[in-house]
């Protein structure tokens, strides 16, 4: 069989791709190093290249999945609209990939999936900071790491209204959502005032 050379970073993003599916469809138990140079046609020297273990890969693929989600979010969210309506955005595009999500997480470590669930919570804090601080101008008068608190407590309230496993139907955690968006933004609005 012939090789085919790349350029180095066209292979690694291709390893890493290769890896996101497979773990998305095998979980994090059944797929192998072995099993994704199968797929890339490649030889184990060339995964230790760019990568030191399977685990960072499986970083590497969920940093991968997150620019896609966080892409997709800030796609979908106007910053002309009110800060509740762009995290009404959020729960759109969240309820769509949760499915998804849960398939890449269901055989992994809990602790690494808990490790790279605040990593992509983190990742967007800042985003929503600016669209925060922008839209709702009373609240300029705010440090950046205050709104940055009050926009983390937000979207790690969200993540926990959406993961509650005791609720199963998505229109009613969407209405707490949005609930409690409203008590803690208004909250906000009228300490300012």
């Amino acid at each position: 069989m012939k090789r085919v050379v790349k350029k180095p970073e066209v292979r690694k993003q291709e390893l890493i791709s290769i890896a996101l599916h497979q773990f998305i469809q095998n979980g994090y138990e059944k797929t192998s190093v072995r099993s994704i140079l199968k797929e890339a046609n490649g030889e184990i020297g060339m995964f230790y290249y760019y990568f030191e273990s399977k685990n960072d890969i499986f970083e590497a693929a969920l940093d991968y999945y997150n620019e896609i989600f966080i892409e997709k979010l800030k796609e979908s969210i106007d910053i002309n609209q009110s800060i509740l309506q762009q995290f009404d955005s959020i729960l759109v595009n969240t309820f769509a990939s949760i499915d998804k999500y849960r398939q890449f997480n269901k055989e992994a470590s809990s602790e690494t999936i808990l490790i790279l669930h605040a990593s992509t919570l983190d990742k967007l804090v800042p985003i929503f900071k600016d669209n925060l601080k922008q839209n709702e101008p009373s609240l300029s008068s705010y440090k950046d790491e205050d709104l940055m608190s009050i926009v983390r407590f937000l979207l790690y309230g969200i993540s926990g209204i959406i993961h509650n496993k005791d609720i199963d139907d998505i229109n009613i955690k969407k209405q707490q959502v949005k609930q409690v968006c409203k008590l803690v933004l208004n909250g906000i609005e009228n300490k300012i005032q």
